[in-house]
């Protein structure tokens, strides 16, 4: 066939439209219907579709063939940098350690993990404003009560209040909660909130979360609470310590321990690790060969 009349796409354009769809050249040419040799040779300008090709082209690529033949506008550019920049998120090795154990403890993909956890952060943080709502509005419809009864209604109030504060304070509140505000204890009192982490409702109600969790649970993860920001979590010594087939108090667990935390030994693989240990290998046999 003679394609020298061919309208010749732009292979940087290509290239961006097939990458911001997170396709591989392979995936791409499945779903245009070519062979994988093909689509590089588009992307590498050796060669340029043929018609069949372009309404295909535009279905996976999600972009008209006319867009193709152009440059990439420089506003989709840093649009699409500005995005990356956004959700390329590095995690701290203490998060990566309390990913992999939570991913071999309920034996869940870490990957699920990453990918639920927006949903679950807005479900936990919108039952934390609806609880705080529900309470804020008992708390004034119940004025007539003690105000005994009251303050253990909203436990992140601090102790001295009278009943023109409650009232004040549970109306701050509804405020705070229509503006979605988690940790705000800001309230013009002239009381300071800043005690300990009930000040912060977000964590209180976080932890009426960890109180549920069954027994064989709670030793996985230790919690620091602060009273203006998230808590903090880590997996406990005592949980990593159960999963290494090593004396507990011993140096060479220690020293795993100490190279998992410091990520220079993946959780993941300890498995691997005492079945080295069984075979008689010593562990710094093992861990020379980790290195």
């Amino acid at each position: 066939m003679n394609t020298s009349n061919l309208e010749k796409i732009n292979t940087e354009t290509l290239k961006f439209y097939r990458k911001k769809r997170s396709l591989t050249q392979s995936s791409a040419a499945d779903k245009i219907g070519c062979s994988k040799d093909t689509f590089n040779r588009w992307e590498t300008g050796k060669r340029t579709p043929i018609m069949r090709h372009h309404k295909k082209l535009e279905e996976t690529l999600g972009v008209t063939w006319k867009q193709l033949l152009a440059p990439v506008p420089e506003s989709e550019k840093n649009l699409d940098s500005e995005e990356k920049s956004q959700t390329n998120v590095t995690l701290t090795t203490r998060s990566k350690l309390s990913l992999s154990v939570i991913s071999k403890l309920y034996k869940v993909k870490r990957t699920d993990i990453l990918e639920i956890a927006p949903l679950l952060f807005h479900l936990v943080a919108g039952a934390s404003l609806g609880d705080r709502e529900q309470k804020a509005k008992f708390v004034l419809s119940e004025l007539s009560n003690t105000i005994e009864q009251l303050k253990a209604q909203m436990p992140h109030f601090p102790a001295a209040l009278h009943s023109t504060d409650i009232e004040m304070g549970a109306e701050l509140e509804l405020e705070s909660v229509e503006k979605n505000e988690l940790f705000n204890t800001n309230y013009d009192t002239g009381v300071d909130y800043s005690d300990n982490f009930t000040s912060n409702p977000f964590s209180h109600y976080i932890k009426s979360l960890e109180d549920k969790v069954p027994k064989h649970l709670k030793d996985v993860c230790e919690i620091e609470w602060a009273s203006d920001s998230l808590p903090k979590s880590s997996i406990t010594e005592d949980y990593i310590k159960k999963g290494i087939k090593l004396e507990p108090e011993s140096h060479d667990c220690k020293e795993v321990i100490s190279l998992i935390r410091k990520g220079k030994f993946q959780f993941k693989d300890i498995g691997v690790f005492n079945n080295l240990l069984s075979s008689g290998l010593s562990t710094q046999e093992i861990l020379n060969r980790n290195n």
